[in-house]
């Protein structure tokens, strides 16, 4: 009986991710000039010239392996692409911003699920007004990044910048919308999904304070379709997880 073909590399064991650092492909190659990827590649991972593994770039997922590696520079030989992840729908999740702490557990367990986008909202009862999200950017950038290298994800969520609740809803675009709701009368959110077949979808999630009436209403008028994630009460960081979790399950 014939030996099967053995793959081009060995099955990656672990995941490096520059999807955040363009860089440029020539001839099935890379040049990594980043100071910082060249730093935890090499005295933090501590990888060396022949390891294996699979490359998250801005372009997609490949089998790849370390040519050689300087302080100045790392050199890496692509191979074939990952083969894609089980077909998933995308989803985007609207979130309110929280308290330092629950905010980057959301970050950190949504981007574990495979979100695909988080869009952060100032909304009437958000308590964190965060002054200086802009600042926070990198470090809830390294949150996403060490979270879809430990998870193996074939691509990093996007981030989008803080916005006002309204400015969130015109961003709806080709897409069904929820807005989970505390003890409303509604269907829950997998019962809601069980009657639809989108390819994307996007999640509303309030503050620990709940959305306001004038939200609400805004929410409804709008189409999205109201739902529940249960009988109990979730911390919004908890119900964020939990939502993003069945929206990636699909029907």
């Amino acid at each position: 009986m014939r030996e099967p073909s053995k793959p081009l590399l060995p099955t990656p064991f672990q995941f490096w991710f520059i999807a955040n650092h363009p860089v440029e492909v020539v001839d099935n190659q890379i040049i990594v000039e980043d100071r910082g990827v060249i730093h935890h590649w090499g005295r933090v991972k501590r990888l060396k010239p022949k390891e294996t593994g699979a490359v998250v770039l801005p372009q997609g997922a490949f089998h790849a392996v370390i040519k050689a590696s300087t302080p100045k520079a790392l050199i890496l030989d692509l191979a074939e692409p990952l083969a894609a992840a089980l077909c998933a729908p995308a989803v985007t999740l609207f979130s309110a911003l929280l308290k330092p702490d629950a905010w980057e557990s959301l970050l950190q367990k949504c981007t574990e699920l495979g979100v695909n986008a988080i869009q952060p909202i100032i909304s009437d009862h958000t308590i964190a007004k965060w002054p200086d999200a802009d600042k926070k950017r990198d470090r809830w950038q390294k949150i996403i990044h060490l979270a879809a290298e430990q998870s193996e994800q074939r691509q990093l969520p996007v981030l989008h910048p803080p916005c006002t609740f309204k400015d969130a809803l015109s961003l709806l675009d080709n897409t069904t919308a929820f807005i989970a709701l505390e003890h409303a009368h509604s269907s829950s959110l997998i019962e809601a999904m069980s009657s639809q077949s989108a390819k994307q979808y996007s999640i509303f999630i309030g503050p620990e304070g709940g959305w306001s009436a004038a939200e609400v209403d805004d929410c409804l008028q709008k189409g999205l379709i109201p739902v529940t994630l249960g009988p109990g009460l979730l911390k919004a960081d908890t119900a964020a997880v939990l939502a993003v979790g069945i929206l990636k399950q699909g029907k």
